[in-house]
């Protein structure tokens, strides 16, 4: 039932964060390195340049290329959801078109849902700030996002947890895009997973 996997070993965990304003230059270089793996494994080295190439439209880098990424500029790059594609849903999975899921690997895996997040969607499996983070801000996501109807994903079913995100405007349950209001639509737009638009 794996539908494909992405091209890089499942140690090779790709986190790539995109922030408006990063604090230092040195920060930068240290963080798109992308670890010393990023040396190490052809495939995982290939797939960033690739994931460069297309979201910088960069044409000067080459798979030798690798250290021109270190001074690459991080904050042109989102954070990836990566994982193994798959049509079997899970608690962790991620929705990225109906009944297809991506099951992430760290820290995908662990994103939490917020009825006030920090974060949104964009192009299914890039998650992106929706204003400023503050220094130690959790990130977080509402499912409603990603997730088409009620029946769409055991996160948000039936069966499904209340939600206890705390937030001033909680929902009691997990959502979903169908039942999501038109007042929360507008203010999630640009950050809504696009198959579901």
């Amino acid at each position: 039932d794996i539908i494909e996997e992405l091209p890089f070993e499942k140690h090779s965990v790709m986190s790539i964060l995109k922030w408006e304003d990063i604090e230092t230059e040195e920060y930068k270089r240290r963080v798109s390195v992308l670890y010393d793996e990023f040396k190490d494994n052809s495939k995982f080295r290939n797939e960033i340049i690739e994931i460069v190439k297309e979201y910088c439209n960069s044409e000067k880098l080459t798979d030798c290329d690798y250290e021109k990424l270190a001074t690459y500029p991080l904050e042109e790059l989102p954070m990836l959801v990566c994982g193994t594609i798959t049509k079997i849903p899970s608690i962790y999975t991620i929705p990225i078109g109906f009944d297809l899921f991506i099951d992430p690997m760290d820290p995908g895996k662990y994103l939490n849902h917020s009825c006030e997040p920090s974060c949104g969607i964009k192009n299914r499996t890039q998650i992106v700030a929706m204003s400023d983070l503050k220094k130690d801000e959790e990130i977080t996501i509402d499912y409603a996002m990603f997730v088409p109807t009620k029946q769409g994903h055991p996160r948000v079913g039936i069966d499904a947890p209340i939600c206890r995100c705390g937030a001033k405007n909680r929902r009691e349950q997990f959502g979903n895009y169908e039942e999501l209001s038109d007042e929360l639509r507008e203010k999630y737009k640009g950050y809504i997973s696009d198959y579901l638009i």
